[in-house]
C-alpha cells in the first residue's frame, strides 16, 4: 500500500521569485558595465596606436624635406588633410637646431585625437634627426667642384684667364751598373803516364 503526503509542494511562491530576482539583476547590470569598459578601452587602444602612427608618419615626412611639413614646425594644432579617415585626428610640431651650422636638429611631434565621450588621445614623439636641407637624398644629382671640373693641366676656370702649362721637371739618368767580368775556366794539365817496372824473375 503506498501512502500520499498532501504537503507536497507544486510550485514557486511569489516571495521566492521577488528574492531570485533581487539577486540576478545587480548582476546583469555589473556585467553590462563590465562591456561598457571593455569597449571604451578597445575604442582607446585603437585610438592611440592611430595616433602613434601618424605621429611616426609625420617625423618621418620632416626628415625627408617633405613641402608639406615647414621646417621650423607648427606651433599650432592643425588637422590632417591628405587622409580622409584621419581627418578628426590634429597634430603639431616644434623644430629646433642643436648646432650653429643647423645640421642636427630636435623634432618633437604630437598627435591627438577626441572619443566619443570627450575624453582626448594624445601621442608624443622627439628625436633627433639630420637637416633634410644639408643631408641630401640620393635622388639629388652629383655636384662636381672646381677643381675635378678643370682639365689637367689648367689652374683656373675662368675662359679668359689663360691656361699655365705645368712645369716639368727632367728625369734623372738612370744609375748604370758595370757587368761583372767573367770568369776563365783553366783547362786541365794531363797527368804523365809511368810505365810500370818489369817484374824481376828468380834465379
Amino acid at each position: 500500500m503506498i501512502l500520499r503526503s498532501s504537503n507536497v509542494r507544486r510550485g514557486l511562491t511569489l516571495l521566492e521569485v521577488i528574492i531570485a530576482l533581487l539577486i540576478f539583476l545587480p548582476s546583469v547590470v555589473a556585467i553590462l558595465v563590465l562591456v561598457q569598459i571593455g569597449t571604451d578601452r578597445a575604442t582607446e587602444v585603437r585610438m592611440q596606436t592611430r595616433t602613434s602612427m601618424r605621429c611616426q608618419a609625420k617625423l618621418a615626412e620632416w626628415m625627408i624635406g617633405s613641402p608639406e611639413v615647414p621646417i621650423n614646425g607648427a606651433p599650432t594644432f592643425q588637422n590632417f588633410t591628405d587622409n580622409e579617415q584621419d581627418s578628426d585626428l590634429q597634430w603639431r610640431m616644434e623644430a629646433e637646431p642643436r648646432d650653429e651650422q643647423q645640421m642636427l636638429w630636435t623634432v618633437k611631434v604630437w598627435v591627438q585625437g577626441k572619443l566619443s565621450g570627450g575624453r582626448v588621445v594624445e601621442s608624443y614623439l622627439c628625436q633627433l634627426a639630420l637637416n633634410p636641407k644639408n643631408r641630401g637624398t640620393t635622388f639629388d644629382p652629383p655636384v662636381l667642384s672646381a677643381a675635378s671640373a678643370a682639365p689637367a693641366g689648367s689652374s683656373s676656370t675662368d675662359p679668359a684667364t689663360p691656361a699655365t702649362p705645368a712645369a716639368t721637371t727632367p728625369a734623372a739618368p738612370a744609375a748604370t751598373i758595370p757587368a761583372a767580368p767573367a770568369k776563365t775556366v783553366t783547362p786541365a794539365v794531363p797527368m804523365p803516364v809511368v810505365p810500370a817496372a818489369p817484374a824481376k824473375k828468380g834465379g
